[in-house]
């Protein structure tokens, strides 16, 4: 399972070198480090490229979401949203928590060819944090291997084409929708949200049979008139 956005901080503080050297040029590696992620890329660049829509606006991103740049090199740059707008990232440019490690403002920043942000690294997102539910009590993810594979179709759904298509409305609303929508996919990736087992019985429910694609049921023919 992927770390919160609290174990990721508390990563890099434990970590003021990477392997003893600088962290320079390592933002990638810091994000999948401290991020607990699976799955390493040789660079943000393509770390965003494998990560769905990216939302352009950044003073919507949520804390523990990932922000994306092209350019420096080709390589990209990449950074956790700590909230607020504050980034933790590995750059050259700051300091605070070790050697071309530590924390920033967005607006301080000003790397110009910012692509976006996203929850997701590749198709990974990290763990929610035990506050982000408040109110609610985590459920045991119980799922059927049948479930699973529903769930990552609708997972890839929302993310590559329910958002792009929110995208393409430009009604003002956007923005909000998409926050609400990423709560959303993240909670389906979270084994302990509970909404991944409640849509999964919904899933059952709906489709009753699944061989790669869904199969949703047949409205019965109506019957002969009553005479």
């Amino acid at each position: 399972m992927t770390n919160t956005i609290d174990q990721a901080l508390d990563y890099a503080r434990a970590h003021p070198t990477r392997d003893g050297k600088s962290w320079a040029g390592w933002c990638e590696s810091l994000i999948w480090r401290a991020g607990g992620f699976t799955r390493s890329f040789a660079s943000a660049q393509l770390a965003g490229d494998a990560s769905g829509w990216l939302n352009p606006d950044w003073t919507t991103a949520p804390r523990g979401a990932l922000h994306y740049w092209s350019g420096v090199g080709g390589d990209g740059h990449v950074a956790f949203d700590l909230g607020g707008g504050t980034l933790l990232m590995a750059s050259s440019r700051v300091s605070s928590l070790g050697t071309a490690l530590g924390l920033i403002h967005f607006l301080d920043y000003k790397l110009p060819e910012y692509r976006g942000w996203s929850l997701r690294h590749g198709t990974e997102t990290l763990a929610r944090s035990a506050t982000a539910g408040a109110g609610t009590t985590p459920l045991e993810d119980d799922m059927t291997p049948v479930q699973e594979k529903m769930l990552a179709e609708v997972h890839w759904m929302l993310s590559e084409r329910v958002r792009p298509q929110l995208n393409a409305l430009h009604d003002g609303t956007g923005g909000a929708v998409h926050k609400k929508l990423d709560v959303v996919v993240w909670a389906l990736t979270d084994p302990k949200a509970g909404l991944r087992k409640m849509l999964g019985d919904l899933i059952t429910k709906l489709i009753p049979s699944w061989n790669g694609h869904p199969v949703m049921p047949t409205a019965p023919k109506p019957g002969p008139p009553a005479s």
